[in-house]
């Protein structure tokens, strides 16, 4: 996925963070490269991909400090999504915000969330196939804390009736989880997701604009267009060096 304004934004206050512990770029940047991230200066440094593993687990072990995933997705504003997070902010209510998480969300960021309907509401689950265990738990926090900060601010604050569910056990910050986080929590569950009552949903957003809604709605699905234009582009690309080689 090309560097977008969230993946520079988020890096840039993950430095922000290291900052406060007095760690230097320069040395979070050099443990980085040590354990595999390729950069070839730091001005090539983004939030993105595999590579975005591998800096939340180094900037947690310089600062000693295991809550740094969540904090770091509190401090992550609507405006650093862009277009998309204008869109978010247009919407009718949450019901029509999470349709638009599933659309474009992978505009902005991955992996994509999936919704499931079920009486009562919805289950937005999300799920990391990628890294070891402690990493896919570093990154699950990233977007569970993300999520809920654009969530609350979308709704005024209202979280009635939701519940966090993830896969992994109590951690030993469960205090930090309980102030972060003003919803039950439940661990050891089969998925990482978030169910989200009717009643949630069902309020309205309280920045809704409809007319401006659909010209940002516009906007999203010219760059969603962009972005599956590059990805068929690039398969066609990789299956021509395929049959070229053999």
């Amino acid at each position: 996925m090309k560097a977008n304004r969230l993946h520079y934004d988020v890096f840039r206050q993950l430095m922000s963070e290291l900052e406060k512990v007095k760690v230097t770029q320069d040395k979070f940047l050099s443990t980085a490269r040590k354990r595999g991230v390729v950069l070839p200066d730091s001005s090539g440094a983004v939030f993105s991909g595999a590579d975005s593993l591998i800096f939340l687990e180094t900037a947690i072990d310089l600062t000693g400090g295991p809550c740094l995933a969540i904090r770091l997705g509190q401090k992550i504003g609507i405006e650093s999504y862009g277009t998309f997070g204008f869109a978010l902010m247009t919407c009718a209510n949450q019901w029509e915000s999470i349709a638009l998480l599933e659309r474009y969300g992978k505009i902005v960021f991955e992996p994509a969330w999936q919704s499931y309907e079920q009486d009562g509401g919805l289950i937005l689950r999300v799920n990391f196939n990628t890294g070891t265990p402690e990493q896919q738990q570093l990154a699950t926090e990233l977007c569970i804390s993300a999520l809920t900060s654009v969530g609350t601010s979308l709704n005024r604050g209202h979280t009635g009736g939701a519940e966090i569910q993830l896969t992994y056990p109590e951690p030993p910050h469960l205090a930090y989880y309980q102030s972060a986080f003003p919803v039950p929590i439940k661990f050891n569950a089969d998925h990482n997701q978030l169910w989200l009552p009717s009643e949630l949903l069902d309020a309205p957003v309280r920045t809704a604009n409809p007319s401006e809604h659909v010209v940002f709605h516009q906007q999203c699905e010219e760059m969603l267009r962009s972005l599956d234009s590059v990805k068929n582009t690039t398969s066609a690309v990789r299956r021509l060096l395929i049959q070229s080689a053999g």
